[in-house]
């Protein structure tokens, strides 16, 4: 699996994302150019597998950290959204409550 291939299916908790994580890690975080574009609407499916059940708090804040550390990632389009779930106790804590305003706030952007 490429590195491009390895972010696309950790960001969007594919089928082999435990697989790209292993991987992932032989390219660092450093990179000449973003290979995977965060928008809106991958960010809104992994706030449902939140609400869903699916995915916890806590693995919904490490997402959002490894999201938020990598230079071969573009979120710019939801960045402040990337922020908060990344920095909960100095932001929102991540609650059902906060994760569903969150989530109708990008569906009304």
């Amino acid at each position: 699996m490429d590195r491009a291939n390895c972010l696309k299916e950790i960001i969007e908790y594919g089928a082999r994302a435990e697989e790209a994580k292993s991987q992932i890690k032989s390219f660092g975080f450093d990179s000449e150019s973003e290979l995977y574009r965060l928008t809106g609407e991958v960010l809104a499916n992994i706030l449902d597998l939140y609400l869903s059940g699916t995915i916890s708090s806590e693995e919904l804040e490490s997402w959002a950290n490894f999201v938020e550390c990598r230079d071969d990632i573009d979120h710019s389009s939801v960045t402040d959204h990337i922020y908060q779930l990344a920095n909960p106790l100095i932001t929102r804590e991540i609650t059902l409550t906060n994760i569903k305003l969150m989530a109708s706030n990008l569906a009304h952007s």
